[in-house]
């Protein structure tokens, strides 16, 4: 025996429309895990340090989140020059003042050579801020030793935060 179910929504207990359909097979399903804004940053603007405690770069990027449960996808990458043998660059990514690598002094990647290197760098996260206040996000580098340089040579660092609805 097989039986039908026919309906033109679905909703949860709060009256909210999970599932639609015009009746025509047209299905129109509510906001799960769907990109809900994009919002993109770019500089070329290098920084310079010679610190061994994290520093700003100049990208950086704001998102308001629409709902605490959304997540942000966060894709970075520029370039770095360690301007000499042995020294290392070192990156991290911070939501306003959080280091969002797991400590104050961790990084998420770094640079070491056994010479002078200019090379891409990378950063994906994906980060709960659980608020819908303005959130800002940057990059942050510091050096074991010496001078290093991101958006190095004039080249375009890039970040993109991605809102993704719950």
């Amino acid at each position: 025996m097989s039986s039908i179910l026919k309906v033109d929504q679905l909703q949860d207990s709060g009256g909210n429309n999970l599932i639609t359909s015009n009746g025509s097979g047209v299905i129109t399903a509510a906001g799960f895990g769907k990109i809900g804004q994009v919002v993109n940053a770019k500089t070329t603007t290098a920084t310079d340090t010679t610190s061994t405690s994290f520093v700003t770069t100049n990208l950086t990027a704001s998102i308001t989140p629409s709902s605490t449960s959304s997540k942000i996808l966060i894709l970075a990458d520029g370039c770095v020059d360690n301007d000499a043998n042995g020294r290392q660059g070192m990156f991290a990514l911070y939501r306003g003042s959080t280091n969002l690598s797991g400590g104050a002094n961790t990084a998420f990647s770094s640079v070491y050579s056994s010479g002078r290197s200019i090379i891409s760098v990378a950063l994906n996260f994906l980060d709960t801020p659980s608020t819908t206040s303005s959130t800002t996000y940057a990059i942050f580098i510091k050096t074991t030793s010496g001078n290093v340089e991101f958006c190095s040579q004039g080249t375009e660092a890039n970040m993109t935060l991605m809102e993704i609805l719950p």
